[in-house]
This record gives structure tokens, C-alpha cells and sequence, in this order.
């Protein structure tokens, strides 16, 4: 075989393996869709209240900050004041529910004007299937019954996404 056919022949079965080499990255992150924020509460949420509509199946992830401020939470310890959201979804399976608590100590944390507060901050990852909003229900008590005089709800809401470059 002359030098020239061996080069043809070398150049067409290289071709498809450099082709082949061509690789394709996929890129994954949680990208905010929306925020709520719910302030200055005097009343229990106790219907289900849309926070978001997503317009598609997948994972969302609501990042939450919860806070009750006012002067019925009770001091000294040992009290049991509570702020609590609840994060409702519809799923596969049917009605979803991740019920999120915090029971702090009045006593263990003062506000500017000396009134205890309560606090609480996380996340819920939700995988959203069916139509429907991503609800909240929250309210904030003392232990002698009396809600506390006010509090906030604020957070965002992120979907995961994955994109191909």
C-alpha cells in the first residue's frame, strides 16, 4: 500500500473517535422561582395558604424564616412558647404534609426592647407531581394559651434544574 492510501485510510477511521471524544456536561442547581413573606401575623393561618404555583413537576426546595416577637410570650424559663409552620404539597402518593416546630425558650433570647422573641429557619424539598400550589398553615403560642402578639413568615422558593451545555 502506497504512503498516500494508508493516510486516506488512517484519516477515515480516526475521524468517528475524535467525534466520539466530544463530551457533553450537564450543569445542577437550585434556581429561586419566588419569595413570600407573610408579616406581621396576629392570627393563626390556619386554612392552607398558597405560597407558590409551580408550573411543573419537579423538586422545589422552600427555604423558610420563621419569628414570633411580643410581649404574652412568657419569661422565665422555664416557658413553652412555640412558633410552627407547617409546608403542605400534593405528591405522587396523594396530600404531603411536613410539619416544622420550634419550641424555644423565651427566656434564652431578647429583643431590642427587652420582649422575648422566637425564632426558627430551615428548608423542605418537596417534589411537586400534581397541579396544585405549595401551601403554609403557621401560628405562634404561649404557654398560657395567649398567641404571641406578632409574627413573620418569610422565605423562597427554589426549583432543582439541570441544564445540558
Amino acid at each position: 500500500m502506497n504512503k498516500l492510501a494508508f493516510v486516506i485510510v488512517l484519516a477515515a477511521l480516526a475521524a468517528p473517535l475524535a467525534q466520539a471524544q466530544v463530551q457533553h456536561s450537564a450543569t445542577s442547581a437550585w434556581v429561586t422561582v419566588d419569595n413570600f413573606s407573610l408579616l406581621n401575623q396576629t392570627q393563626a393561618i390556619t386554612t392552607p395558604t398558597p405560597i407558590y404555583a409551580p408550573p411543573m413537576a419537579g423538586l422545589y426546595r422552600v427555604s423558610y424564616y420563621i419569628e414570633a416577637v411580643g410581649t404574652t410570650l412568657t419569661m422565665p424559663p422555664p416557658a413553652t412558647d412555640s412558633v410552627c409552620l407547617t409546608v403542605s404539597w400534593t405528591d405522587d402518593s396523594g396530600q404531603a404534609q411536613y410539619p416544622i416546630g420550634f419550641s424555644i425558650c423565651a427566656a434564652s433570647s431578647l429583643g431590642n426592647n427587652g420582649a422575648p422573641y422566637l425564632t426558627g429557619t430551615g428548608n423542605v424539598i418537596v417534589f411537586r407531581s400534581k397541579a396544585t400550589p405549595i401551601n403554609i398553615t403557621a401560628f405562634a403560642s404561649s404557654n398560657s394559651g395567649i398567641p404571641a402578639t406578632t409574627y413573620n413568615v418569610t422565605g423562597t422558593i427554589e426549583r432543582w434544574t439541570t441544564s445540558t451545555n
